[in-house]
């Protein structure tokens, strides 16, 4: 009796634990990702194409400047963003994250403190940056220009003042009508409220690459979830985009 009732109690403990840990996620009315990166190093990214197309470093310069050209428009650009513990540039610094743009690699990350540095991939990702480029992480919440991001590879949760790194942020909102990847399955959503999410399974129609109509709309087999289990145990989304390459 008493290693039931002990049981019982652990197991409540654990849900309780759970259902605390998932609400912290919920912080925002909105949910997304917030990409991380600028028109600048899109524009750097694209060194490697011009110069293969003899737009840059071309060949009549000769081949002394053209190497010395070619090495200096291949560096890596890198800028680094202050994660702070609450949305305010005054608030404690709890590290940085630099986001290097490396022409012929692409877009790279790094979670830094002063004694150590740890790579890490954003949350909605594509190797190729020319489609998108979906180079995201979860943004839990935003105020203004400040977004809040989960922890791992943060410590904990931060924020980080967007406007260091760019002043068009690409904010992708978790929307109804788009397609997603989630749990294995490709789903569409097609209604969001305060605690849950109604979605269906994919349809043909949703991403129609064929010549002529799309196949007729057929709303059935609706499902719904917690928004809860949307998000891992460090609060990023397990969802992400399907069709980042287009058809």
């Amino acid at each position: 009796m008493f290693i039931v009732r002990c049981f019982t109690i652990a197991v409540f403990c654990v849900m309780s634990l759970s259902a605390h840990a998932f609400g912290e996620c919920m912080s925002g009315s909105e949910m997304g990702w917030i990409g991380l990166y600028n028109n600048n190093m899109l524009d750097w990214l694209e060194n490697q194409n011009k110069i293969d197309a003899g737009l840059l470093c071309p060949k009549s310069t000769g081949a002394e400047a053209r190497s010395s050209c070619i090495q200096e428009h291949l560096k890596p650009m890198s800028k680094r963003i202050d994660v702070r513990k609450d949305p305010d540039p005054l608030s404690p610094l709890l590290g940085q994250i630099e986001i290097i743009a490396k022409p012929g690699e692409g877009l790279s990350a790094v979670w830094r403190t002063l004694h150590s540095s740890r790579p890490f991939k954003p949350d909605l990702y594509d190797a190729d940056w020319g489609y998108g480029p979906y180079f995201h992480m979860t943004a839990l919440s935003h105020r203004d220009s400040w977004f809040l991001l989960p922890r791992n590879p943060l410590p904990d949760a931060g924020w980080i003042d967007i406007n260091q790194l760019t002043e068009a942020p690409d904010f992708k909102k978790i929307a109804p009508g788009e397609v997603y990847m989630f749990a294995d399955e490709s789903i569409t959503i097609t209604n969001i409220e305060k605690n849950t999410i109604t979605f269906r399974d994919e349809q043909p129609a949703d991403m129609w690459c064929q010549s002529g109509e799309p196949p007729q709309m057929y709303l059935r087999h609706l499902r719904k979830f917690r928004i809860s289990e949307l998000f891992n145990k460090d609060c990023h989304l397990k969802l992400t985009v399907k069709y980042t390459r287009g058809c």
